[in-house]
């Protein structure tokens, strides 16, 4: 049988030249094609993103108006000077007032202050949102416990200068 094969050893290099030419330029259609479904891709994921991103600034933007409104009211009610605010990225509030001697005493009285032994004195000043609003937001922000309590300690220091002066 291999006697009938008959090999024209001079266009064996030239078919392999056409086949590898036809093979070249296939992959390069294919790896174009894939760049250009890659980048198809990544602006669409870019858009969404974009998108996500233009709805969360207008929630938190919805957010904070409302918060402003609310501020206002509790500013009116307790006097803005007696209250703490504190703002989430996402627009969420936080408002504390002066703690009750009781628990800021407590609060001098430790020897180690951690988050939990401070959280008392926080939920004793805490004027808005509810507690259990407030606990979805230190999950959130936990560095909110220290923070506050060191703005806490000033509004009270700077309330009983205020009172020896008079």
């Amino acid at each position: 049988m291999s006697e009938n094969v008959v090999v024209n050893s001079d266009r064996v290099p030239e078919k392999a030249a056409e086949t590898m030419a036809r093979i070249n330029e296939t992959d390069a259609q294919r790896l174009a094609r894939l760049r250009a479904e890659r980048a198809e891709r990544r602006e669409k994921m870019q858009a969404k993103h974009d998108a996500e991103e233009t709805r969360l600034s207008i929630a938190a933007e919805l957010k904070k108006c409302e918060e402003d409104e609310k501020w206002d009211e509790l500013a009116t009610t307790h006097g803005q000077r007696n209250l703490l605010r504190f703002d989430a990225k996402d627009g969420r509030m936080v408002v504390f007032r002066r703690p009750p001697f009781v628990h800021y005493r407590k609060f001098l009285n430790l020897k180690h202050a951690s988050c939990d032994s401070v959280l008392p004195l926080l939920e004793a000043s805490l004027v808005y949102p509810a507690n259990a609003a407030f606990h979805d937001i230190l999950e959130e922000y936990p560095g909110l416990i220290m923070q506050a309590v060191a703005a806490i300690t000033v509004m009270v220091r700077a309330a009983q200068e205020e009172d020896a002066e008079k």
